[in-house]
Order: C-alpha cells, then sequence, then structure tokens
C-alpha cells in the first residue's frame, strides 16, 4: 500500500467514525417527537388499566391515570427519558405482534399481564451499578415510568384518593406511625 492511499483510507476512516459519533450524540440529546404520542392513548390506557385493574373499586383507566402519563411524559420529562418511553411503547407493539400476532389491546388478559411481566423482568439488573449506569446514560426504563406515573396518577385523582384509598376528610388527631389493619386500603394523604 502506498503512502496516499494509506492516507485516503484513514481520512475517510475518521469522517465515518465522527460522523456515526455526531449522529449518536445527536440521537441521545435530541428531544423525541411525542406528537404521536396521543395516538397512542388507548393503549396506555390499557397498559395502566393491567397495572391498577378495576376492582370493587375504580381501575386507572376509570380514574384517566392514563391522561395523567402523557402529561407527565410529554411535560415534565427530561429528553433520553421521553425517548425511553417512546421507544419502549414502540418495542411492546412489536412484542405482542411478534409473540401473540396482534396488537396489545387485541389480547387477552393473561397476555397482558405476561407482556407487562416481559417488559418489567426486563428493566431490572442485578448489579445495582450497572442499574445507576444505565440509568444516568440512557434514562429510567420504559415500564419504570409508566408504572410510577400510573400509580402517581391513580392516587392523585379524587376518585383513586376517595375510593381507592383510605381518606379521611378532617383528621381530628394526628398519629404519625400506625400500623395497619389486615386488609385496610393505604391512607391516601400522608
Amino acid at each position: 500500500m502506498n503512502r496516499r492511499k494509506a492516507i485516503v483510507t484513514g481520512l475517510f476512516a475518521g469522517i465515518g467514525i465522527s460522523f456515526f459519533s455526531v449522529s449518536k450524540w445527536y440521537q441521545f440529546t435530541h428531544a423525541p417527537d411525542l406528537a404521536d404520542l396521543k395516538l397512542d392513548i388507548e393503549l396506555i390506557a390499557e397498559l395502566a388499566e393491567v397495572i391498577i385493574p378495576r376492582t370493587e373499586t375504580p381501575g386507572a383507566r376509570d380514574v384517566g391515570a392514563h391522561h395523567f402519563v402523557i402529561k407527565a411524559v410529554t411535560d415534565c420529562l427530561e429528553p433520553k427519558n421521553q425517548r425511553s418511553f417512546i421507544d419502549g411503547l414502540a418495542d411492546l407493539k412489536k412484542y405482542t405482534q411478534d409473540r401473540y400476532g396482534r396488537d396489545f389491546k387485541a389480547c387477552n388478559a393473561k397476555e397482558k399481564e405476561e407482556t407487562l411481566a416481559h417488559f418489567e423482568a426486563n428493566t431490572e439488573y442485578v448489579n445495582t451499578f450497572m442499574k445507576k449506569v444505565r440509568r444516568k446514560i440512557m434514562g429510567d426504563t420504559f415500564f419504570s415510568i409508566l408504572k410510577q406515573y400510573t400509580v402517581i396518577g391513580y392516587c392523585t385523582s379524587m376518585a383513586g384518593a376517595t375510593k381507592g384509598l383510605n381518606y379521611d376528610y378532617i383528621p381530628s388527631v394526628y398519629h404519625s406511625c400506625i400500623p395497619l389493619r389486615e386488609g385496610q386500603k393505604s391512607w391516601a394523604t400522608k
């Protein structure tokens, strides 16, 4: 190989590596397109309902927790967490199509629970150091964001706080720490 050919080859390799690095950096720092998130409102409502189903108390869909999830993802999360949520939704759609041959909304209750169990299992790292590194660089996982904001949306809604949780409209005495009776709901105001 002559010198001219080696310099040209090295130059193109350097340009290629630089272009790849810049495109990855742009991908990690650029805010994702959230316009399509509202198109997935029914999917997010189904996912929230699997996390907090309707029993004798209202479910997550009944209290509108899915609206809270979309608002929180759109307005409150960093771009890396928004990207993680958007990518996770796309992964979930692909997973249910590949595994069950239909979208999540058409799956039965057992398949929905298995799907969310799969995504929850994939979010857990045994090594806490790897978990912290992943969270710092890539953001929170799709399932942890979905679960966290579903629970917050449920517990802070009027129906969730008054019917799903124990709510004392006018607490008479403050007790900082009391044991819960068996079967008692958690307190809405802590």
